[in-house]
């Protein structure tokens, strides 16, 4: 017999939010540019880390933010030092652009 939860689950969103949600919203997006059938997070996630570069055109395309073009996917060298670069002010982001120096 399996164990039973002790947490209680508070809240569930309706199909209406998760459909007007910001993921949902950025990941119907790149499945129309791309040509992609992402279904849900977890595909968007890993598409993502397997392609940096696409990720972060579009991320960049999608939220109007303009992004350093000296970030680049291949080859991956290590991550731009502590010195108040963007990839810096990402914070605690899954993904963070690595930088050539």
């Amino acid at each position: 017999m399996a164990p039973t939860s002790t947490r209680t689950l508070f809240w569930t969103p309706t199909a209406k939010q998760i459909e007007e949600s910001p993921d949902t919203l950025f990941r119907e997006f790149v499945n129309r540019r791309l040509g992609l059938r992402l279904r849900d997070y977890d595909e968007l996630h890993a598409w993502s880390i397997k392609d940096l570069n696409a990720f972060w055109t579009l991320a960049s395309e999608y939220t109007g933010v303009v992004m350093d073009r000296t970030c680049v996917d291949e080859p991956a060298p290590p991550l731009c030092p502590s010195r108040g670069t963007r990839a810096d002010r990402l914070g605690s982001s899954r993904q963070r652009p690595r930088c050539a120096l």
